[in-house]
């Protein structure tokens, strides 16, 4: 029984959902840490990737919300075959590619795709 419509877009809002959240978290969490040298004494300060690298890094970071905003609206289309596969494939080759930094954050999104192009391909 094939996966269509409304269900299909759920698994896809789902994904989407959860790579805006990755976003989110990895632009705007304190997740590295730079030192500070200061003439009062040397600290370590936690910052979030944008404090180190600027808002430009944001562009990057969205790759993937593009490739499950792909997914989400192929998933309710005719296409959906081949939109959903492509996401999940996408997403996949995103958290394989980032795996030693920032690509496990997107590793619950890339399930949820491709959980999404399974069950529509049957």
């Amino acid at each position: 029984m094939a996966l269509t419509g409304h269900r299909a877009g759920r698994w896809g809002l789902l994904a989407l959902g959860l790579a805006v959240l990755a976003f989110v978290v990895v632009l705007f969490a304190p997740l590295s840490t730079v030192d500070v040298i200061a003439q009062s004494g040397n600290r370590t300060e936690r910052v979030s990737l944008v404090d180190e690298e600027g808002w430009g890094i944001a562009g990057v970071v969205a790759l993937p919300v593009g490739f499950a905003v792909l997914g989400a609206v192929g998933a309710r289309t005719r296409a959906r075959r081949w939109t959903t596969g492509v996401s999940a494939v996408l997403l996949v080759l995103w958290v394989l590619a980032g795996l030693a930094s920032v690509g496990l954050f997107w590793i619950p999104s890339a399930a949820a795709m491709v959980t999404t192009a399974v069950l529509v391909r049957r």
